[in-house]
């Protein structure tokens, strides 16, 4: 059981479901205090977090990054207006007939995947470092923060309570922006406010890709248009 002087949480929420604001706020909760909220056993804990890890949180980055391996050959290959650009820049900043072809502006579907590639690597990347410095993550309820019982968020107003449910709607569309806050007890404010404004700059990056995968007259492979 929690002391009650390093309990984040409301003692009177056990069991009622551990809200994502728990986890993601200046506080981070200490797996007993995660235990009592989710009402979970150690084994159903255990299953729980095994289960999110893996089949929510692992399977999207490692299946495109499985798909970006396999379809590279395939990427090297496409054509389209985008490589009508970067040909002409290509020209224009005089690129070198004998130089490397990954050096040439000649492989834009590569150089985006690769972007892309490089955001699912950050997100495995922040799995594992909030599973060192915050495990609980991965015990949050979608439940307790869209509609939490009376007296269960530790501060219990309207706005609060607004600000629970666009934590679910990012929860779900957009997991990797969750898991890097709840790496706030090793980051720190400045390193998640500067990963806040770069994590944009991949989701843009995979908008332009999943456009230049999707104009060609034969659409990329579907396990990329779904990674992008």
């Amino acid at each position: 059981i929690a002391h009650e002087e390093d309990a984040h949480l409301k003692p009177d929420g056990a069991g009622e479901g551990l809200p994502i604001g728990a986890v993601v706020d200046k506080y981070s909760p200490t797996c007993s205090e995660g235990l009592l909220r989710s009402g979970f056993s150690v084994c159903e804990a255990l299953g729980q977090a095994l289960f999110k890890l893996t089949l929510w949180h692992w399977l999207q980055p490692v299946t495109f990054l499985f798909a970006l391996v396999l379809y590279w050959d395939e990427l090297g290959r496409r054509a389209g207006w985008m490589e009508d650009l970067s040909s002409w820049l290509g020209r224009f900043l005089s690129a070198s007939q004998d130089s490397p072809t990954w050096l040439t502006f000649h492989n834009s579907s590569r150089w985006l995947g690769l972007f892309v590639g490089v955001r699912e690597l950050l997100y495995v990347f922040f799995t594992v470092l909030a599973l060192l410095a915050n495990p609980c993550y991965l015990l949050v309820e979608t439940a307790a923060s869209w509609n939490p019982a009376p007296g269960t968020l530790y501060v219990d107003t309207p706005h609060a309570r607004t600000l629970e449910r666009f934590r679910v709607i990012m929860y779900i569309c957009a997991p990797e922006k969750f898991v890097m806050r709840a790496c706030h007890p090793i980051f720190g404010k400045c390193l998640v406010r500067f990963f806040t404004r770069l994590l944009p700059v991949f989701d843009l990056v995979a908008i332009i890709a999943l456009i230049v995968a999707i104009l060609p007259v034969e659409p990329f492979p579907p396990t990329m248009l779904i990674g992008y």
